[in-house]
């Protein structure tokens, strides 16, 4: 076989491929909504009573919050601690939302902590600028008290 009667054989078999793999049956669209929604809440609440403070960790590897969502108790401390070889950073998802306090890390270094107190009930929602965005890739979100989950 020639060269030239190769390439239109092979020109030939691409367009069917083609044809083929098109179909007029509609494809179901891809999952939307919320990143939290299917994800496992974890219940870190301890109802140690007045003036205790429970400590809650939060691991934070390269591209990942462990826990990504978790409850706790009014009250809880938080602590991440960045485990991967990564610099990450903490940063509130929804600028506009009052965490009651100066809230989040420009820089947290491989072994670095940060902490934060939640001191009232509230849903909130944080990421990591350099490894996703408020909505997507590495973001977590802290449930205080009783308060329903989005």
């Amino acid at each position: 076989m020639s060269r030239r009667l190769a390439r239109r054989v092979v020109a030939y078999g691409a367009v069917i491929g083609l044809t083929a793999c098109s179909s007029s049956t509609p494809v179901a669209p891809l999952a939307t909504g919320p990143w939290w929604k299917g994800v496992a809440e974890v219940d870190r609440r301890a109802h140690p009573g007045p003036g205790v403070t429970v400590k809650i960790p939060i691991g934070v590897g390269d591209d990942t919050f462990t826990p990504r969502v978790i409850r706790v108790d009014v009250g809880s401390e938080v602590t991440w601690t960045n485990q991967g070889a990564s610099v990450h950073n903490i940063l509130k998802a929804v600028t506009t939302q009052n965490f009651g306090q100066q809230f989040g890390i420009d820089t947290l270094n491989t072994a670095g902590t940060y902490n934060f107190t939640f001191a009232s009930p509230g849903v909130y929602r944080y990421y990591c600028s350099l490894h996703g965005n408020e909505d997507s890739g590495m973001v977590g979100m802290i449930l205080v008290g009783g308060t329903a989950s989005p």
